[in-house]
């Protein structure tokens, strides 16, 4: 790892990063705070640009100046078939750059931080809206997301109850072994009694061009 002295940059990967074990209410703040920035006029970030370049597989990227002095770029790339191949099917890099000389200051994983920021900006919009005595959630999607959120949703919320619902039943059932690890009552179930039955519900389906509309 190279120090910025000699020129180097820092390298953080994805496994470094999750061993700081920031906890979900602090990145909750950290994005809400980057939201009150951004309306203020101290952070500007481009929309969301995407290639589709076939087969399933789509890539996305944003950039992101704010009044800390830094330049950041964050591209993530959709893979559909790389579970097959035993990898996430979402994976992607974070330049960190010097506003003013433009010289890189780090390189970092983007999978950790894209599954924690993605739930903790929903944690920031269900502490305004939800009720703050909710006790069940339920889940449209079963996967990396889902996880995210029910760590970040359990800190806010004195949930016990899961509802769970997804294309994939081996997933769906190892996320709700997780959460019964956690000692929360987590069951299966079918897309209307998820959306029906909790008091708070996450939808979290990786974009899929080919898969029909399933909730109404």
């Amino acid at each position: 790892m190279a120090s910025h002295e000699d020129g180097g940059f820092l390298h953080l990967p994805d496994s470094a990063i999750e061993a700081l074990a920031i906890p979900p209410g602090e990145i909750a703040d950290a994005i809400e705070a980057a939201l009150i920035a951004k309306s203020e006029g101290r952070l500007h970030v481009t929309p969301k640009s995407a290639l589709l370049p076939g087969g399933g597989r789509y890539m996305m990227s944003t950039l992101a100046v704010g009044d800390e002095g830094l330049t950041v770029l964050k591209t993530v790339s959709v893979s559909p078939d790389n579970p097959g191949r035993g990898l996430p099917s979402i994976n992607g890099a974070i330049l960190v750059l010097d506003a003013e000389t433009g010289l890189l200051k780090s390189v970092m994983g983007a999978n950790w931080i894209t599954a924690h920021r993605t739930a903790a900006l929903s944690a920031v919009v269900a502490r305004r809206l939800a009720d703050p005595a909710s006790t069940s959630i339920g889940f449209v999607g079963c996967g990396v997301q889902a996880r995210s959120h029910l760590a970040a949703f359990r800190a806010l919320f004195p949930l016990q109850h899961v509802l769970a619902c997804g294309r994939s039943a081996a997933s769906r059932d190892a996320f709700c072994e997780e959460a019964l690890a956690l000692g929360l009552d987590a069951r299966a179930a079918d897309p209307e009694e998820t959306l029906r039955g909790a008091d708070i519900v996450v939808t979290s389906i990786t974009l899929d061009y080919t898969v029909e509309p399933f909730l109404d």
